[in-house]
């Protein structure tokens, strides 16, 4: 535990550090309980990550006013579901944001079952109408830790795609020269059909 909360305090200090050269998170509203405790679906669209997972999803169970308990689901190549019960831990990221009244803005994720460390998932942007959201993703145990970003994009949107701002907010977040990749289409639907009608039963 002390390593992790180690961790955790340099990660967060070296990314505090790089967000105004990049000139994320200005300006607008970011909150990451309002953005997940929801009876959609949430999409990841685009990411960046090194291991792409075809038609990821995360899916609420339950919220309190501290945490989520949320599956989080992937297809995989042999073309099954992979599901995974985890918990978010909401908290505030930037250090001086701490003693202020904001929003949650990032949650810290750890499985359900062993409470093991998966990653950390901040918040970067939220659209207005609350139907997509960019985050940056901190995984790994090494220092530097490994930085991935994210598009998610809410179930009942996901027929028009992300809002423009969106894309817009994602590909500044981004940057130059990282590669795009995309985890979402529409056979994740089709599969979902089957996997949802037979093993998840989702309103």
């Amino acid at each position: 535990m002390p390593h992790r909360i180690f961790f955790l305090a340099v990660v967060s200090a070296l990314l505090y550090a790089t967000e105004s050269s990049h000139g994320r998170r200005k300006g607008g509203k970011t909150d990451i309980k309002e953005f997940v405790n929801t009876n959609d679906i949430i999409w990841t669209y685009n990411t960046t990550a090194h291991k792409r997972l075809p038609c990821l999803m995360d899916f609420k169970k339950e919220v309190t006013e501290k945490d989520i308990q949320f599956e989080r689901h992937h297809f995989t190549r042999q073309k099954r579901w992979a599901t995974k019960l985890l918990i978010g831990k909401f908290g505030i990221w930037s250090p001086e944001d701490k003693n202020k009244s904001k929003p949650y803005d990032y949650m810290e994720v750890i499985t359900f079952s062993q409470r093991k460390w998966v990653d950390a998932e901040i918040l970067e942007y939220q659209h207005e109408d609350n139907t997509c959201g960019v985050f940056t993703v901190m995984s790994g145990n090494g220092i530097p830790p490994t930085f991935s970003h994210e598009l998610r994009v809410k179930n009942s949107s996901i027929q028009t795609g992300p809002k423009e701002e969106c894309k817009k907010q994602f590909r500044k977040v981004v940057g130059e020269g990282k590669k795009i990749k995309g985890a979402y289409d529409h056979r994740c639907h089709e599969a979902l059909k089957y996997y949802n009608e037979n093993f998840l039963h989702l309103p």
